[in-house]
């Protein structure tokens, strides 16, 4: 998208021209996640994850907008809030990578990271269904807290219809394509792909229907499947679909970045990076702590979840196309985003060099203070 885009080489002058394909890459992205959400797994962890995760959240949004509102990039309260709210979001798929090339999925703190993510996709609905609340009226306190309440309660509606359509139409049409599939010679894999994806998009236009956002009910459709018998083969169907719109999806977020922008506010922007990684590390590093994990768990946690992930470029691309973060701060934090998602990988494998001594020097001076 970089390449290409109009900061690029200018094959595509116009991003409005992918902006179709993009909308169906959020819709497939969050359905795939869905998917893959597992209420069971988190069981042991589920304090942590939901409550410290909700914590955790909350703090890293106030205090980044504080941040924002000293330093004079947004000057509205209510901006900063939102520009918190996008950066306390973290990259699912960086840390499970992360976590399975170590070989530290099972471990605590992998479990404890995994559980925070899992949590925040399940708030990623709601918090994406803001922008839309929001756009066209004045963005206030007591907008958001009436925005937040339709979105409740639009979303206690798409519940009971998901758990209605999970419990007696959808089993049965699955159960006749697996059926058809092995009593007949006819190949019903397109069938099922085309049935699923119309699950995905039937959900989708509910939630839209009812003023929330198309991914919130593109993320409950694959919640619906999720642990079910046909959840392997829903997975394997729809990931090469969401592969292909997801790539489109983050190929238009490529085309927004600007290299002269970036250029020319490098200081800047190496600033915001900083500080933003610092919140995020602190902050999530005394949630867990405060849950009476080890400082090892606490530590390992807030440095793989210090960075900005994904979502947080989906969502604040939403902000800016409902008018609720200026061009120039939306290209700003788009930059740091990016920065932090390339350097949090290798982040994350240093952080195994320095660890150990961080742990002593931490054990020493409590040790010290005894």
């Amino acid at each position: 998208g970089i390449t290409v885009g109009p900061s690029g080489l200018g094959f595509i002058e116009q991003v409005v021209e992918v902006d179709t394909l993009a909308q169906f890459g959020s819709v497939f992205f969050l359905f795939a996640h869905g998917l893959e959400y597992s209420f069971t797994d988190q069981k042991q962890f589920q304090s942590v994850s939901v409550f410290g995760c909700i914590l955790a959240t909350l703090l890293c949004a106030f205090f980044v907008q504080v941040y924002v509102l000293m330093s004079g990039i947004v000057n509205s309260p209510m901006e900063g809030a939102l520009l918190g709210l996008s950066t306390s979001l973290s990259s699912l798929s960086i840390v499970l990578s992360y976590l399975h090339d170590q070989k530290l999925l099972h471990s605590i703190h992998g479990k404890v990271m995994v559980g925070f993510l899992t949590s925040q996709g399940v708030m990623m609905g709601f918090v994406f269904s803001i922008p839309p609340a929001l756009s066209g009226g004045a963005v206030t306190m007591a907008g958001i807290s009436l925005a937040l309440l339709r979105a409740c309660f639009s979303g206690l509606i798409v519940i009971l219809c998901g758990y209605f359509i999970a419990r007696m139409p959808m089993p049965a049409l699955l159960r006749i394509l697996n059926k058809n599939e092995q009593t007949s010679s006819f190949d019903s894999e397109e069938l099922y792909l085309l049935a699923v994806v119309s699950l995905a998009m039937v959900m989708a236009l509910l939630t839209e229907f009812l003023g929330l956002s198309l991914d919130l009910g593109a993320f409950f459709a694959g919640l619906m499947l999720a642990g079910t018998p046909y959840m392997e083969r829903t997975s394997k169907a729809v990931q090469p679909l969401a592969s292909v719109f997801a790539a489109m999806l983050f190929a238009s977020i490529g085309m927004i970045f600007n290299f002269s922008f970036f250029y020319s506010n490098f200081g800047s922007i190496i600033v915001v990076v900083l500080q933003i990684v610092l919140v995020k590390v602190v902050v999530v590093t005394t949630v867990v702590r405060l849950f009476n994990y080890s400082w090892e768990t606490a530590i390992h946690s807030g440095v793989g979840l210090g960075h900005v992930g994904e979502f947080s470029l989906l969502f604040s691309s939403k902000l800016q196309a409902h008018n609720l973060l200026s061009r120039r701060v939306y290209l700003l934090f788009l930059a740091a985003t990016i920065t932090t998602l390339v350097s949090a990988p290798l982040a994350l494998r240093l952080y195994k060099i320095v660890a150990p001594r961080v742990l002593r020097l931490l054990l020493s001076s409590t040790k010290a203070y005894k």
